[in-house]
């Protein structure tokens, strides 16, 4: 019998691959080699499916992150591992996949944007902070103000992904918000390590 583990894994693969809207429940019932009766006893219907496999995938970010963290040697280090994370996963996903969920399936759409708006705001926070502390940023940024550009940046990046349907275009309109973001706030001892060690 399949696990929470296996289905969400598998839903999740299937969504980036394909887009949400195109794949069935008949679709993973098949893909898991169960029946669609025992899909039931993980989820109530497809709605729910999809908010449970981003719960699902919004916990192993974070969890990740946590690791980007602990292994990174600065904030600069750690920015830039986050960022590449990032440019994977966007290259694999199918473009329609933020349409869907815009779309047809809000709770979910909600729960991303939660996401965001306070773990997101909160690590990037955290990293302006570090980072000034560690003379990689700028002494005379605020803090708050830059985080929430970061952020709204994002739904103008979600935004063009929608209108060019196409996750590469995402890939480097964020690299340039991200090369944009850096050399914004970061100090001279900031702007040398880039230089000599970051590859974005």
């Amino acid at each position: 019998m399949a696990t929470e583990h296996e289905i969400f894994t598998k839903a999740e693969s299937l969504f980036f691959k394909y887009g949400i809207k195109s794949i069935t429940m008949d679709d993973l019932s098949r893909e898991l080699g169960i029946s669609k009766k025992t899909l039931y006893q993980f989820v109530e219907n497809k709605d729910d499916l999809v908010f449970k496999v981003m719960q699902y995938h919004l916990q192993r970010e974070m969890d990740t992150l946590k690791v980007i963290i602990e292994k990174s040697e600065n904030a600069l280090e750690e920015f830039a591992h986050m960022v590449r994370g990032i440019n994977v996963q966007m290259r694999e996903m199918n473009p329609t996949v933020l349409y869907d969920l815009r779309k047809f399936h809000a709770k979910t759409w909600n729960l991303f944007n939660e996401y965001k708006e306070e773990f997101i705001m909160n690590y990037i926070t955290l990293n302006l902070r570090n980072g000034q502390q560690q003379g990689y940023y700028r002494k005379d940024i605020n803090l708050q103000i830059i985080a929430s550009i970061y952020i709204r940046n994002i739904d103008i990046m979600v935004d063009l992904a929608g209108t060019h349907g196409s996750m590469h275009h995402f890939v480097e309109v964020y690299r340039e918000m991200v090369i944009y973001h850096l050399r914004g706030i970061a100090s001279e001892k900031g702007l040398d390590y880039i230089e000599k060690h970051l590859k974005l």
